[in-house]
């Protein structure tokens, strides 16, 4: 270790090795198509996403029905 610069000294090697290492960036060359997910609904059979989406909306009604009930009071 250099006591001067407190850092450790490069061999020659090392100098001429970097001097020789061109700056470039990395390009990615390949395309990927990105595809959306699937609906999770279309994916169940038709009566299993007919439920849920009952309950779907279910759910949302009893949410309406609780923030009037919160108002009212």
């Amino acid at each position: 270790m250099d006591p001067l610069s407190n850092q450790i000294p490069y061999s020659q090697y090392d100098i001429e090795v970097f001097a020789y290492q061109i700056p470039h960036k990395h390009i990615i060359h390949q395309q990927v198509e990105v595809q959306p997910l699937p609906n999770p609904l279309q994916m169940m059979s038709t009566e299993e996403a007919k439920q849920a989406e009952l309950n779907k909306k279910k759910a949302k009604e009893q949410k309406e029905k609780e923030k009037k009930k919160k108002q009212g009071k």
